[in-house]
């Protein structure tokens, strides 16, 4: 396992939580790709590079009151972490 790819999935993890959109543009490749095709909301689908992260994030912080990933487990696969998660999310005016 590479320790420093999963370090680098954590740190990713805690500048999501945090909301450091900055931190996480100037880590990523031009093949990063956030996929999201699970989820239930209707934001579900895969985002690619600093454009799709982009989108995605401001899109999640302008519609709850919070949110935050909760990671399961960090698998290494090579080049890829993969992080199963749990979100814990909070609507605006106590939706």
């Amino acid at each position: 396992m590479s320790e420093e790819n999963v370090e680098l999935a954590r740190a990713a993890l805690a500048a999501f939580n945090r909301g450091d959109l900055e931190w996480l543009l100037e880590r990523i490749d031009d093949d990063f790709e956030f996929d999201w095709t699970r989820s239930r909301g209707r934001l579900a689908g895969i985002y690619r590079g600093r454009d799709g992260l982009t989108e995605f994030l401001r899109e999640q912080w302008e519609t709850f009151e919070s949110f935050a990933m909760e990671a399961t487990d960090f698998i290494d696969r090579g080049h890829q972490v993969v992080g199963p998660d749990t979100v814990h999310a909070q609507g605006r005016n106590g939706i």
